[in-house]
């Protein structure tokens, strides 16, 4: 299954790292998986959430508070650095948050976030469109 998250608010490239880890840990999390292993390519993140540097930033305070309590609930998690370069399937995976709607692959679903992964409020809509042989047809009326 491949998944984008489109966002209704401005960010930082930062916090969408947040973001989307917070996505991935409560969508294996809710698959009943109790052992995960974190790659992620932005390492003032990974250095973060390993406790080897510092946050100073308010909001990415409450990212990292949001991660902890998430990862709290794992038999086992590992947070691991990989260099962008060694990255390449989540490099395709983040374009697809910057495709237009019509043009994602039918085996993609999209989330749309109204509110920040750490605020209570937020709201999480799914969009799944069904494509057959009638959906170019009804782009096209």
């Amino acid at each position: 299954m491949e998944y984008a998250l489109r966002f209704n608010f401005e960010t930082t490239n930062n916090k969408v790292e947040y973001e989307d880890l917070v996505a991935g840990l409560e969508l294996v999390r809710s698959l009943g998986v109790g052992q995960v292993l974190v790659r992620g390519d932005s390492k003032p993140m990974m250095d973060q959430i390993r406790g080897d540097c510092g946050i100073k930033n308010e909001s990415l305070v409450k990212y990292h508070a949001k991660v902890t309590t998430l990862a709290s609930g794992f038999a086992h998690i590992v947070f691991e650095y990989i260099p962008h370069t060694e990255n390449e399937e989540a490099d395709r995976l983040s374009k697809l948050a910057t495709t237009y709607y019509d043009e994602l692959p039918k085996e993609v679903y999209v989330e749309v976030q109204d509110g920040r992964a750490y605020e209570e409020t937020s709201v999480k809509v799914v969009l799944e469109e069904p494509q057959d042989w009638r959906t170019a047809i009804a782009r096209f009326l």
